[in-house]
Parts: structure tokens; C-alpha cells; sequence
């Protein structure tokens, strides 16, 4: 089944194209053929990663989840879409998000490891050191 849709490409509503998109398959493939089909109207539109958008009833826009199809987004007939290029992530954030987590998980390793030693170990007279 299909959904019908009008991307949004611009500020001016003469560039602004309808799509009849399928609507059962992940947003992530409906996202690169709008941009493959966007492409052949504008060449000029920049290589790289894409993400699809919905207006929403109060005027703001929303990213929609890749892995759900629209369907599944309750994308409906009519919905205005935009394609935006998706933010190229900052390699030293991820890698510091990283860092972050393996530090709390260590933290937590070790109170973890703490409360079965003095749980198990202490309550049996072994000592440990």
C-alpha cells in the first residue's frame, strides 16, 4: 500500500514534488530513493547521509525512526516530508560518550564484584585480600 505525500525541497512551493511512497517498507529505503529520486531534479543536492522528517500538526518538524516504515511513524496521506542531511556526528563525542560508559559500567563492575565478595566470601570466614 502506498502513502501520498509532498516533499518539501525548498521555500518555494513550485519545487515541492508529491511521491506516492510505499508505506510497509523502513524509512531508512524510502529515504534513499527520495533522495535518489530529488537528486535527478537537483544535482546540485550534496552527497552524504539523509534523514526523512515530518511536519507535525503544530508545525515543527520531527526526524522519523529508520527501522519503522510509515506506517508504523502513522505517516498519513497528505503529510508534508523533508529530506535533511543527516548531522555528521562528532567522532571525538562519540568516542567520549564511549569512554563515559565503559567508566560507569567499570564503577558499577567493581561495586558489583565488592557486594558478592563481602556477601559470599565475608559471611563464610574467608578472607580475602
Amino acid at each position: 500500500m502506498g502513502t501520498i505525500v509532498t516533499i518539501v525541497t525548498g521555500s518555494n512551493k513550485q519545487d515541492w514534488i508529491d511521491f506516492e511512497l510505499p508505506s510497509d517498507i523502513p524509512v531508512a529505503q524510502v529515504t534513499l530513493m527520495l533522495v535518489e529520486a530529488v537528486r535527478n531534479e537537483a544535482p546540485d543536492m550534496a552527497k552524504g547521509k539523509y534523514i526523512l522528517e515530518v511536519k507535525t500538526q503544530t508545525g515543527d518538524w520531527k526526524k522519523l525512526d529508520e527501522t519503522r516504515s510509515l506506517d508504523h511513524c502513522s505517516v498519513m496521506d497528505g503529510a508534508y516530508l523533508r529530506i535533511q542531511k543527516k548531522p555528521e556526528e562528532d567522532p571525538h563525542a562519540a568516542i567520549a560518550d564511549q569512554l563515559e560508559r565503559m567508566s560507569s559500567g567499570k564503577e558499577k563492575s567493581k561495586e558489583l564484584l565488592e557486594a558478592w565478595r563481602t556477601d559470599h566470601l565475608t559471611n563464610k570466614g574467608v578472607k580475602y585480600q
